[in-house]
């Protein structure tokens, strides 16, 4: 996330990359929430066999650490990391005003269920849209491990999203498609819950925040180590838990993210033809 190498692609920095990338061109970006690299490889290879698209050319971002919604998806809107977002408390509200504020006049954002904006928008010649899915990420906290699978889930997901409509009618209308995720995310088997603290996000298992530093190590002491990534608020100190476990009840088998692992942390970054 912090390496020093400018190719290595970082979501805080994604949409400048694309702007000098794609600079002449008209875009669309798609935003799917929780669609790592593994997901994503079975979804492309879904629409290829299914005669959907033809190919895409797929790279990897790093993306914000913790990987929960909060800081990383906002982070590819803020292009920034999270220690200098803005106040406001993040919504797909100051998403969208954010990705509009960024191109004025020139960019439209829309959720994954506002298909009739975005075919107008399409019809306009808008030159930077915006698209954010949050289907794929529900599916994928309702996986059971025990039943089910991240790879079954993420075929099924390909074969029925109406995003591959949007997709298809985006490369027709001759604009560049690109499309990338906040963060991945990862079979856990539960670890047991502190009784201290705070989750990050309702649905995190992977991570826990807290604003008192020697509460976060005390709790550390017992449950697993605590590391700081660089780029987060001073106030804010992380518990992760530890390998592919979660703070969850002892043994439940669950899909999740906000932790380290470099499922949750590598996204795609996939040119669509």
């Amino acid at each position: 996330m912090c390496a020093p190498n400018p190719e290595v692609l970082r979501l805080p920095t994604l949409l400048d990359m694309l702007d000098l990338e794609y600079s002449e061109e008209k875009t669309v970006l798609f935003v799917v929430d929780s669609l790592g690299l593994a997901a994503w490889h079975h979804v492309l290879k879904s629409w290829i066999i299914n005669g959907k698209v033809k190919s895409a050319e797929t790279r990897a971002a790093f993306a914000v650490l913790p990987t929960i919604t909060i800081l990383s998806r906002r982070a590819i809107f803020e292009g920034k990391l999270p220690s200098r977002f803005s106040s406001e408390v993040h919504s797909p509200r100051l998403e969208r005003t954010l990705w509009t504020e960024r191109y004025k006049g020139q960019g439209e954002c829309f959720h994954n269920a506002e298909v009739k904006g975005f075919f107008d928008s399409l019809a306009k010649g808008t030159r930077r849209i915006c698209v954010t899915d949050t289907s794929w990420d529900k599916r994928g906290h309702s996986i059971n491990p025990l039943s089910d699978s991240i790879s079954t889930a993420a075929t099924v997901w390909a074969e029925k999203t109406p995003l591959i409509r949007m997709i298809q009618e985006a490369l027709l209308s001759e604009y560049r498609v690109i499309l990338t995720a906040d963060h991945g995310q990862i079979e856990c088997r539960g670890q047991g819950r502190p009784d201290v603290g705070t989750l990050a996000e309702e649905r995190s298992k992977r991570v826990m925040i807290f604003n008192d530093e020697s509460l976060c190590a005390r709790t550390a002491e017992k449950w697993t180590d605590n590391f700081r990534p660089m780029g987060l608020p001073q106030s804010m100190f992380l518990l992760f838990a530890s390998d592919f476990n979660s703070f969850d009840f002892t043994g439940a088998d669950s899909v999740s993210h906000g932790g380290l692992s470099l499922e949750e942390a590598l996204v795609p970054v996939a040119v669509i033809s």
